[in-house]
């Protein structure tokens, strides 16, 4: 990935630290006296910077208006007892195993992200097949530069490498 293609995702963390911080003006205009999750705030905007620059997703993780998939599925994700986590490293791999003590994510949690990216990557390449070679409007998140920098296996057996070669310009081989 070139440098030019992470500064054409500039905006769009732009636009996140840009609702962050519409989302805690509104909290201080409001002169709420409540307690404020800052853990949950800063989840939050990392999620929404991923998922825009990862997926050109916005999911509007501020509006606290309703249960947000996103935002609940990401902080459960890593969501995992101290004392487990101390447990890996005082105890033999053997022991850990026969205790069912991991640090791994939580599978459903992890799936529900598993599942978007590849509903995300089917659909935008049923859309390239359905724009027919036209001109669609191309999205600039890493999604899309996995998908333009993605080799199929027939194009390595066939002795012009030139094929192969990957360009600057359009981020194409």
């Amino acid at each position: 990935m070139t440098t030019g293609k992470l500064r054409g995702m500039h905006p769009m963390m732009a636009r996140c630290v840009d609702k962050l911080s519409d989302y805690l003006d509104s909290i201080i205009a409001s002169k709420s006296q409540g307690a404020l999750n800052i853990k949950e705030v800063m989840v939050g905007f990392a999620v929404d910077v991923i998922a825009s620059t990862s997926f050109a997703t916005d999911v509007n993780i501020t509006d606290r208006s309703s249960s947000n998939p996103f935002l609940f599925n990401a902080i459960r994700l890593f969501d995992f007892k101290v004392w487990r986590f101390a447990l890996l490293f005082l105890l033999p791999d053997a022991v850990n195993r026969a205790i069912g003590n991991s640090i791994g994510l939580s599978d459903k949690r992890f799936n529900f992200f598993r599942d978007l990216a590849r509903a995300i990557i089917k659909q935008r390449k049923e859309a390239k097949l359905a724009a027919n070679g036209e001109k669609s409007k191309q999205r600039s998140d890493i999604v899309q530069l996995m998908i333009d920098a993605y080799v199929y296996e027939d194009n390595l057996r066939e002795t012009n490498y030139e094929k192969l070669k990957a360009s600057a310009e359009n981020g194409k081989g």
